[in-house]
């Protein structure tokens, strides 16, 4: 809750939800491990469903088509890579160092040992983004570090994305 997302006293908006999440990704690889292993015979299936959002970069700069794949990995890779692949995206690695916590050996072999049975994706809205990493944004929905630079805008000029939901 710290700014500029709210105004608390404590807390860290930098770094806390990464810490969340990362708790959650674990979370969701034991629960899977343990359907997989103990209630399997009732012939379910267990996942993992993840909301997103289409990015399109603003212009047709390298630069915003960058920021479009960055924006892609802070929102939804950023569950979903850990979930297939065992590890963050590397945008995500590169732009938020420590402050991205690290799984171990062990939590890894977890992960890639533990597949969902399937993968659901709400999508309900796009934006335009533009790239705040190399050239200078407004303040804005992801034009934070913890956001990975890209800014998001429901609109190019005076043409919308598409209708809101």
């Amino acid at each position: 809750c710290s700014m500029p997302y709210g105004n608390c006293t404590q807390g860290n908006s930098e770094t806390e939800p990464f810490i969340a999440a990362h708790n959650t990704i674990l979370a969701h690889a034991k629960a899977v491990q343990l359907y997989h292993t103990k209630y399997q015979k009732q012939k379910g299936s267990i996942g993992i469903v993840v909301q997103t959002k289409w990015f399109e970069p603003i212009s047709d700069s390298t630069a915003d088509k960058e920021a479009a794949e960055r924006a892609q990995s802070f929102y939804a890779n950023w569950i979903l890579d850990p979930v297939i692949y065992g590890k963050y995206p590397e945008e995500m690695v590169n732009i938020l160092g420590s402050a991205l916590p690290e799984f171990s050996s062990n939590e890894i072999k977890n992960l890639k040992n533990s597949r969902s049975d399937f993968i659901g994706i709400n999508h309900y809205t796009s934006f335009f983004v533009q790239d705040c990493l190399i050239y200078a944004c407004n303040a804005g929905d992801g034009a934070s570090r913890a956001e990975g630079f890209a800014l998001k805008l429901d609109r190019k000029g005076n043409v919308t994305i598409g209708e809101l939901t």
